[in-house]
C-alpha cells in the first residue's frame, strides 16, 4: 500500500491499449467532436479507437 498523496508510475502494459486509444482521440479532438484521427482516417469512433489501440502496442521499428 503506497502512503496517502504519493503515486508511482509503471510501464504501459498491452492490456492499458484501449485506456491509451481513448484518451490519445479524446485529447487530440480537445472541445471538438472531431479531430485529426477522425478525419485523417474517416472511420466511426469505435474504428479509430481499434486503431488507435493497435498503434499503441505495436512492436517499435528498430534502425
Amino acid at each position: 500500500m503506497m502512503a496517502a498523496g504519493r503515486s508511482s508510475i509503471r510501464p504501459a502494459r498491452s492490456d492499458d491499449a484501449a485506456f491509451i486509444a481513448r484518451i490519445v482521440l479524446t485529447s487530440q479532438r480537445g472541445p471538438l467532436p472531431r479531430g485529426w484521427c477522425d478525419i485523417a482516417l474517416d472511420r466511426s469512433e469505435p474504428e479509430c479507437l481499434a486503431f488507435m489501440a493497435r498503434l499503441a502496442i505495436a512492436p517499435r521499428r528498430r534502425p
